[in-house]
């Protein structure tokens, strides 16, 4: 196993490991490369007879450690908010983050911040200025800390840029605006946000603000006590099918696999005949099994991905089998 700062290289040879031994091993690996924070134990699926493979691992790792660009953020998205805005703690555990600020369908569940819900709607105009257009479905989750949080119960529209793939900046409304004594240096201000972005998955993203200096917006007791943490999960995620089993018989090769109950689309089977070959596609079927019967003598490698129009999910797992 290679490892250096760019990321992980892994050349596997075949390996039937207890599950939970090859999972810390992959995630002592991933701490080493930075990476630990953005892939869990649940995203590494492994179970006994699977062949673990680098193409697993560079599904896992290559979207994570791409540039984020516009089109990451095109489509709908499942969204939280994690959120303090400062205030002190009394002896009694209670008076963090509480604030003049009023959040709707709030909860605090662990007394250290508030949680809040809400859907998003992104698209992208074909414009060179804040071409990102982010529409919210019931509340507002961005606010500049100096500005104070400025319609926080509102759907709000922000048109935004991406710079570097790491910083999201965004402005506000037209009606929204605010003047020289509250420190714009125009005849009138829009309200802007500048917003941290991550990518912890290939279908979640993280935009993160603090923690600030709570004196920055008029505090003086509890340093470093605001931030704004927004998560942004896909709305509609193909699920990643898995390969149960894959065994030859007279007449082939037979697969199983399963998928998420619920899901209504097909599945593409690729095979590869080479360690240090590519999968290639074997057909699109709707049944969780298929009989690969053009197999010859030699070893062969499956994997399995769910499909719906033209999209592919994150491969399955991939199981290896012996052609006598």
């Amino acid at each position: 196993m290679l490892l250096n700062r760019n990321g992980i290289k892994m050349i596997w040879t075949r390996m039937l490991l207890n599950k939970s031994l090859v999972t810390r091993a992959l995630l002592g690996a991933l701490l080493l490369a930075g990476l630990s924070e953005r892939i869990s134990a649940d995203t590494i699926s492994l179970s006994p007879g699977d062949t673990l493979s680098s193409s697993v691992l560079n599904d896992l790792l290559e979207p994570i450690q791409a540039p984020i660009d516009y089109q990451d953020f095109l489509g709908a998205w499942q969204v939280s908010q994690y959120i303090c805005l400062g205030g002190t703690i009394s002896a009694d555990l209670e008076g963090l983050c509480e604030s003049d600020v009023e959040l709707n369908e709030a909860v605090q569940p662990g007394g250290s911040h508030f949680e809040r819900q809400d859907v998003w709607q992104i698209q992208l105009l074909d414009r060179e200025d804040f071409p990102l257009i982010i529409q919210s479905q019931e509340l507002n989750f961005l606010f500049n800390p100096v500005l104070s949080y400025i319609a926080p119960n509102d759907p709000i529209t922000w048109q935004c840029d991406l710079s570097g793939g790491r910083f999201l900046t965004c402005i506000g409304p037209g009606n929204i605006q605010y003047g020289a004594t509250n420190g714009c240096q125009h005849e009138e201000c829009l309200i802007h946000v500048i917003m941290r972005v991550d990518r912890l998955t290939t279908n979640n993203l993280r935009l993160s603000l603090g923690p600030i200096d709570t004196r920055l917006t008029g505090g003086s007791a509890n340093l470093l006590g605001l931030f704004n943490e927004v998560i942004l999960r896909k709305d509609k995620i193909l699920p990643t099918p898995r390969l149960v089993s894959a065994y030859s018989q007279d007449s082939g090769v037979d697969l199983e696999w399963t998928a998420a109950e619920d899901f209504s689309g097909f599945f593409n089977v690729f095979r590869k005949d080479e360690l240090y070959g590519d999968f290639e596609s074997l057909g699109v079927v709707s049944d969780q099994n298929f009989n690969d019967a053009s197999v010859e003598p030699g070893k062969y490698w499956y994997r399995i991905y769910s499909e719906s129009d033209g999209e592919l999910s994150l491969g399955s797992n991939v199981r290896s089998v012996l052609v006598d």
